[in-house]
């Protein structure tokens, strides 16, 4: 899913994590209510993207997978917009991604369970292994400003993340791939 339509065509995975939930929901509702079910192919197809978008260390970046080496954010021409050259993972990408696969994975246990399951598991890794020392993901704790003024969202999103990982670790317990 491409925000809302598919003018510009790129896929952004946080747009085509949430789409997907939102769309399995959708389809666990009666008919009368939603009305016609979406065509498991067009599910799969958001599936495909998630996991074609996962990175080596197991994150989700917005619009590609990771993977330029770091030194090209030297090549930025502008001093105010900070790592915008090559892409990055990010905890968020990653978590709705997650959440959107584990709600797949109950609906549609069949279909590409093994991609889905090694998805799960690096995915987990990434999350803990991008965890702040103090415990929470995204906000940088070296900032008292942004630290002081962003308490909520530090909490909130820590919150959603360990729910993720308890999620994939002890309520799915996905098969070990190896």
């Amino acid at each position: 899913m491409a925000f809302l339509d598919q003018d510009h065509g790129w896929q952004v995975s946080d747009c085509t994590a949430g789409g997907l939930k939102c769309c399995l929901m959708l389809s666990t509702m009666p008919l009368e209510v939603v009305g016609e079910k979406m065509d498991p192919e067009r599910l799969y197809d958001s599936v495909n993207i998630l996991l074609s978008l996962q990175s080596q260390n197991g994150g989700l970046s917005a619009w590609e997978p990771a993977g330029a080496p770091s030194w090209l954010e030297l090549l930025n021409p502008i001093e105010f917009f900070a790592d915008i050259v090559i892409e990055h993972q990010y905890a968020e990408c990653t978590g709705s991604a997650v959440q959107a696969l584990i709600l797949f994975n109950k609906l549609y246990p069949e279909h590409r369970k093994k991609e889905i399951a090694t998805f799960m598991e690096k995915a987990t890794k990434f999350l803990e292994d991008t965890q702040y020392p103090n415990g929470g993901w995204c906000i940088p704790y070296n900032n008292p400003l942004l630290y002081k003024t962003s308490q909520l969202q530090f909490v909130s999103f820590t919150d959603y993340s360990l729910g993720l990982i308890v999620q994939i670790k002890v309520i799915l317990k996905p098969p070990s791939v190896e």
